[in-house]
Formats: structure tokens, sequence, C-alpha cells
């Protein structure tokens, strides 16, 4: 589920046992299927279709009750036939009333576009993402990703630049980049190492760069560390996951986006933790990535697989980490089951973490005690599994709603409900969720979102998130488009 939701027509064709080789041969999902057990793992899909298809259903989800009643959302058709729109965002996360009724943007890393939408004209336009040596598409490219810049995370400044991790150039990598040196932190258990690692040591297929919105331009950025999800902390600094080995700070104040190729360099840090029993990185990885509101230490959430880590079923993959800017230290800390697969991560201002798992879990994690705990998520659950198995839910992404852009309140928990066409608002101080379902069209499959304030005396109307589908692909979707959601809540179901 980590690409489209399992339930449309088209995953439940196959009613043959031995239909599902072809099915995963043409996918490319061989290795997956193996590694979950590929006899029995076709014999239960083959036998949920042949159920499917002589007509039983699910238990049908319980009616909206209470706020669940009062939610509004209003929907715009984005995109092209084979978009991959990964995540939008709307606002700067660090002050969401910024851009109030302004553009939201959408990141698509199937075509290499970067999609606009104008909420007050109604209006949808897209930009070309280029790479440095021209065009970032290729009409002739085989299959339906056209795009070949693998633009991925968009997040917003407060100057109007759209920043994106996206691929900047090919596998060559200028000089620089092959003598670039990484900082080694002072990890909690960590014995002498050496002081530096070189950025010979692995090759990164995506880079940074930013849409300016105000000069209708893209500046690329090449660095020396791999990008995927990125996130500004108070001072203005950029910080990124999903390097295997090194964790990645770029500080826009020391770039010229006029002489991009000779600042760049010097604007860019890295970070890695070398093992002494293997005389590698152990600080690689990380999906989400988020700085904690209260104190400014950087977090991200792992999961088994992830960039080079530990696959199912082992659980070394299993954990979320520390890096503290001040003191430059590390800390990795092991997800206890029954949680399992975290990706999001986002912290409330009192400094609690929250991630969210592909086990059906929301998990909180308080760095001043190093304790968990678990809440299982809404949702049917697998028969026969009792409470040491979460919900059947899938929780692709995590957003905590800081400011109160929905108008439920401060530190509302958003929990994506990728595999069940909705929101899942989980309050701290009542531990109860509320759940915020699209009723259509069908197949809202949710990661990245946003929350901003347009206007914070306009009550409901003039606040609410921003949530987009972002399946892969389209064709397992009811519309089969594209589109993006404003989320809002009003006092009363009848409100004006």
């Amino acid at each position: 589920m980590l690409c489209h939701q399992l339930g449309q027509e088209i995953t439940r064709l196959w009613t043959k046992p031995d239909d599902w080789d072809a099915v995963w041969d043409r996918a490319g999902m061989e290795r997956t299927a193996a590694r979950l057990g590929k006899q029995v793992t076709k014999k239960s899909l083959a036998a949920w279709a042949a159920r499917i298809a002589g007509g039983e259903v699910p238990p049908a989800p319980p009616r909206p009750s209470g706020v669940e009643r009062n939610v509004v959302i209003t929907q715009w058709a984005w995109g092209v036939d084979n978009s991959y729109i990964h995540d939008n965002v709307s606002t700067d996360k660090r002050k969401p009333t910024l851009y109030g009724n302004g553009k939201v943007w959408g990141l698509d890393i199937g075509q290499a576009y970067l999609w606009e939408l104008d909420p007050v004209r109604h209006s949808v336009s897209k930009h070309e993402i280029p790479l440095r040596d021209g065009s970032g598409r290729d009409p002739d490219r085989p299959g339906r990703i056209q795009g070949m810049t693998s633009s991925h995370n968009p997040m917003l400044d407060d100057k109007g630049n759209v920043w994106m991790t996206t691929r900047v150039r090919g596998r060559e990598e200028p000089s620089w980049v092959h003598q670039a040196t990484f900082d080694i932190t002072k990890g909690a258990s960590s014995a002498e190492s050496p002081k530096q690692l070189s950025g010979r040591d692995l090759r990164n297929g995506r880079q940074l760069g930013y849409y300016d919105t105000r000069g209708d331009r893209f500046v690329l950025i090449d660095t020396a560390f791999a990008t995927h999800h990125l996130q500004f902390d108070q001072q203005g600094r950029l910080w990124t996951s999903g390097d295997g080995a090194r964790l990645g700070m770029f500080d826009p104040s020391k770039l010229d986006p006029e002489h991009v190729l000779e600042t760049e360099a010097a604007a860019q840090t890295g970070w890695a933790q070398i093992d002494p029993n293997t005389g590698k990185s152990s600080m690689g990885g990380g999906y989400g990535i988020i700085v904690n509101p209260k104190d400014g230490t950087i977090w991200r959430a792992n999961y088994p697989g992830i960039f080079g880590q530990a696959p199912l079923p082992e659980l070394t993959g299993n954990y979320v980490d520390k890096f503290d800017p001040k003191t430059r230290t590390y800390k990795r800390y092991q997800i206890p089951l029954p949680g399992y697969g975290p990706r999001g991560i986002d912290g409330t201002t009192d400094g609690i973490l929250w991630f969210a798992t592909g086990s059906g879990h929301l998990g909180r994690f308080d760095p001043t005690t190093e304790r968990f705990k678990y809440w299982e998520t809404p949702g049917p659950k697998i028969k026969g599994t009792g409470p040491e198995t979460g919900s059947a839910d899938f929780h692709y992404y995590i957003w905590v709603d800081q400011f109160n852009t929905l108008g439920l309140g401060e530190n509302m928990v958003v929990v994506t409900g990728t595999n069940s066409d909705s929101l899942l608002v989980f309050n701290p101080s009542t531990e109860k969720f509320t759940i915020l379902r699209t009723p259509s069209p069908v197949g809202m499959f949710t990661r990245g979102l946003d929350g901003r304030i347009d206007d914070p005396n306009a009550g409901w109307k003039g606040r609410g998130l921003w949530v987009s589908n972002n399946t892969d692909g389209l064709v397992h979707t009811e519309k089969r488009r594209g589109y993006i959601s404003h989320v809002q809540v009003r006092p009363d179901p009848l409100a004006q």
C-alpha cells in the first residue's frame, strides 16, 4: 500500500493464485512478494478477490457523529492522466498565516511539474521542472513516468520560494562533491572515529531546488548528500532526510541565487557517525524529518528497508532518531512492538514527538522520559487478531496542527488515513480520534498535507487543511483524476 490503496477494481481482478505471479512481474514487485512469502500471499489475495467477486463486502464504517458531521470539503481537479503528485504545500509551517488565500502547490514526481492552484480564481496551471542541462521531461520515455527530476517533497519559506527535493543533474557529480567532507557527530555511544567522511562514499540521486514565485524561475542546487523530505528550522536552515549515510543541512542565507555554482557548496553541511566495528556511517536514512518546535533538535522516522537498511522481517530499521545541532550529538531510539513501520513524524509545541505506523497505530515518544506509548487507530481489524495488532488502515504520514489551522484546537495530531479516504485527528488531551472522511471520489490516498490560516478573523471559513490525492497511479481511483481538497470544519452542520 505504499503506492496505492488495495480494493479498487484493478487490484481485485485476479481470483486464481497463479495469476498473481504475472501481476508482480509486470509491476516489479517480485522481491516484495518474496519477502512476504509468495505462496501464502498469492493464495490470500486470490481468495480475497474471489470473495469480493462473489458479493462479499467489508463492514460499513460508522456514520459520522459530533463534529465529524461538520466537515466541509472543497475540491479542485489538477494534474494530468499520469500525474503522481506526491505532496502539496500552501504556507510556511513556522508561520501559517503567510500567503492567505494564495496559491497552493503540488509536486508531480511522475511528470516533472510543479502544479499551481489559485483557489480564489479556481484556476490551475503548471510549471515544468528543469534539469541543469535542459528539460526535466521526456515525452518519449516509455511507460507513464515521463518526468526525470524525481521531484518529491515541497516546502514554502517566508520569501515566496517553493523549496523542493529534486534531481538537478545526472549521475556524474562535479568535482567538489567528490571532495566534500562531513563532520562526525559525538554520538551517544561512538568510539574515537575519523574527523570526516568523504562525500565519495555514496552517490546521491536527488538534490535541491526552489521555484521563485515572484521571479517565476527555478533555482537548482547541487548537494553532496541525497535528499528526500525537507523541513526548515527557526533560523531558516533547511534539513533533509534520505541519504544512506548522512544527515544534510542547507543554509539559504549563504547562497547567492545569481551565482549558484560558486556559492552552493559553502551553503551546505552534512553530518555522519562512524560505526567503529564496520567503519561505515550508522547515521543514514530517515523518511520523514522535522524540527522539534520546543528545542530545535532534528528528528527522523525510519522504517525497515528504507535506503538500504534492514528489510522485513528484521526490526533493526524500526526507529526514530535525534540530532542536536547545538551539541552535535546523535541518538537512535528503537521503536518497540506493536508499532512497526513509521514514515511520518512531527512534534507538538511541548516537545512531544508523534509518529504514525504501517501497523495501524499512532505512536507518542517523550524525549524527556524516553518512553513510548501507542493508540490503535480507528478502522477495521483483520479477523482473529487482538491488541497485538493495530487497525487494517495504513498511515503514510502525519502532521501536527501546531497553530489551529483546522479549527479544532492547537497541537491536534493529524494522521493520514491513507487506506480509508480519511484524516484521523487525534486530541492528545482527550486521547480521542475525530474522523474526517472524504465521501467522493473513492480513492483518497494521502501522503503529505498542510494547514493554512487565510484570515484569522473569518471564523471557520478563514482556515483549513490542504490535502491531495497522492496515489501512484490515478488508474487506481474512481475518477482516474487527481484532485486537491480544502478541508474545513464548521461550528455546526448548518453554519453558513
